[in-house]
């Protein structure tokens, strides 16, 4: 695009980045928005081909994921954008397994093991997204399918566990 194509549509880089932004904040909502309504560790359990679908439709828009990954660490508008969003996404999974801690009779002392999970989860994610974005998987829908396996096991594990803490205790 030419600059005066550009400044058609767009009056500064700013609102470049900002239009960009709020496109990738409206597809990361999208995505995650199946799991802000799962309630219960058994809905969760049965939850692993949509979290792989989830995870292959993410990775199947190679475009926001080069893109995340860049402008994450940038110190730039976009950058703050990004980690911004980033941050939300870790706080949905933070909230979401809260909830599911809380269902499964967790009490306020657990909160510290839910937010560590919550960072295991999408740590699993973002170590699988590099990798994708640099081609170091050839199979990325196997991929996604072991890493939503991966995430829903160490979730209901940990989960199992202070059911069985709480029982232990109470």
């Amino acid at each position: 695009m030419d600059p005066s194509g550009f400044y058609a549509h767009f009056k500064s880089s700013k609102q470049c980045e900002q239009a960009a932004a709020a496109e990738f904040d409206q597809f990361v909502g999208s995505l995650l928005k199946p799991y802000l309504d799962v309630r219960g560790l058994r809905e969760f359990q049965q939850s692993g081909a949509a979290l792989e679908q989830l995870l292959y439709a993410w990775l199947a828009e190679p475009r926001w994921s080069r893109l995340m990954l860049r402008a994450r660490y940038e110190a730039s508008a976009f950058g703050d954008l990004t980690r911004g969003i980033l941050e939300e996404v870790r706080k949905d999974v933070r909230v979401l397994l809260w909830d599911l801690a809380v269902a499964s009779g967790a009490g306020g002392r657990h909160l510290d093991q839910i937010a560590a999970l919550a960072e295991i989860c999408v740590g699993h994610y973002m170590t699988l997204l590099e990798a994708v974005v640099q081609h170091r998987i050839p199979d990325v829908k196997l991929a996604a399918a072991a890493v939503a396996r991966a995430n829903i096991a160490v979730v209901v594990a940990t989960l199992k566990r202070i059911q069985r803490e709480k029982t232990a205790s109470g």
